[in-house]
């Protein structure tokens, strides 16, 4: 499977960064075996990120 590396901030799109106003920090906690987290943490609180690995898991999601 590919593995998939933290989100960096520059890659999140520029509607979900409108949203949640100033990001703090991004953690990348322990991941499974179709998809990769991000927790954006923002002074409104923490949001998730989530994004597949391959074209099969993402039809899922």
């Amino acid at each position: 499977m590919k593995q998939l590396y933290p989100i960096i901030v520059e890659e999140i799109s520029h509607s979900i960064k409108k949203y949640v106003k100033q990001i703090e920090k991004v953690t990348f906690p322990k991941q499974g075996c179709t998809s990769d987290v991000d927790i954006l943490h923002t002074a409104k609180g923490r949001y998730v990120l989530k994004r597949t690995k391959g074209e099969k898991y993402r039809k899922w999601l």
